[in-house]
């Protein structure tokens, strides 16, 4: 939750998360991202259909939607995800033309401010063989990203979590107040 509120503050789409109740239990709740129109294409396999027809994947899911492929690659910096494989990215696909339409909002941000990646800026991404750092860099060069209400320290558990998100926005020459 505190990742989903962090990204309310971004020009980012999300899945947008709430604390919750299920079955007696405290639960992290969001929307379904999918309708009876529209369905989800994972990354991975988006890639494997890639690899199959011969297509590179790399540059496919640019021409599809770079944008946000580039702003993924940003908020991971920021928040220290290292969780970022091919089953929680992807796209929307229309059910009746199977048309790509671009990709879906990011989700399942559990594994953010992973105590290691906040430690090491250059930890290696799944993208491009780049790191962590370099993938934000190069995104933030192609891409519009920036904050749309100011961050604070209450937006986050932990002083560790807003130091490195701190460290990490100015390196990146973003602002947060």
């Amino acid at each position: 939750m505190m990742c989903s509120n962090l990204l309310d503050r971004m020009n980012v789409e999300h899945v947008h998360y709430e604390a919750g109740e299920d079955e007696g239990k405290y639960v992290c709740m969001c929307p379904c991202m999918t309708t009876e129109k529209k369905s989800v294409l994972t990354g991975m396999e988006f890639i494997s259909w890639c690899n199959v027809n011969g297509i590179d994947a790399d540059r496919r899911m640019f021409e599809i939607d770079g944008g946000s492929i580039y702003k993924m690659w940003i908020v991971d910096f920021l928040i220290s995800n290292r969780d970022r494989h091919g089953q929680n990215w992807g796209f929307y696909y229309d059910t009746e033309t199977m048309e790509i339409l671009g990709c879906h909002p990011l989700f399942d941000h559990n594994n953010a401010f992973d105590i290691d990646y906040m430690k090491d800026m250059d930890a290696p991404y799944q993208f491009d063989n780049m790191t962590i750092r370099q993938a934000a860099v190069k995104a933030m060069q192609k891409v519009d990203f920036h904050f749309t209400a100011p961050i604070t320290r209450a937006d986050f558990i932990t002083d560790r979590q807003y130091q490195s998100f701190r460290k990490r926005a100015g390196y990146l020459g973003l602002k947060m107040e």
